[in-house]
């Protein structure tokens, strides 16, 4: 039975994962790094958990771009979205990037400005 679904409904983590029609591509959460001289361990770590989901291909020919970071006005957002518009040949309009939502995207911990494109464009490239 294929389930209909609303483009702008949001989906839990579950529902995303168990959705027909979509190609999902996820890393293992890469290791936290160790922390610095003075540092507590405690915030060195990275919070995330399980799989990083970084895209999903939709049978419609659109594809949803997941990240944990928020847009705090440095243009990530749109940064990203050209990023999967230029790999996967697709239209601008054609791709939903999912910022900050860690009941979807995947928590990769505080929004670091303008450093997240630099640490986080290449993994999404790659997907």
């Amino acid at each position: 039975m294929t389930k209909s679904r609303r483009a702008d409904a949001p989906l839990t983590r579950a529902e995303f994962l168990s959705e027909e029609g979509v190609l999902v591509v996820t890393r293992p959460t890469p290791p936290a790094a160790p922390p610095t001289p003075g540092q507590p361990i405690a915030v060195s770590g990275n919070p995330a958990e399980g799989d990083e989901i970084l895209l999903a291909v939709w049978d419609d020919g659109s594809a949803s771009a997941l990240h944990g970071h928020v847009d705090l006005g440095t243009g990530i957002q749109t940064a990203l979205m050209q990023i999967v518009a230029e790999e996967l040949d697709l239209g601008m309009p054609c791709i939903r990037v999912m910022l900050g939502d860690t009941a979807r995207a995947p928590n990769q911990g505080g929004t670091i400005a303008s450093a997240s494109i630099q640490i986080h464009a290449q993994p999404l490239r790659l997907a």
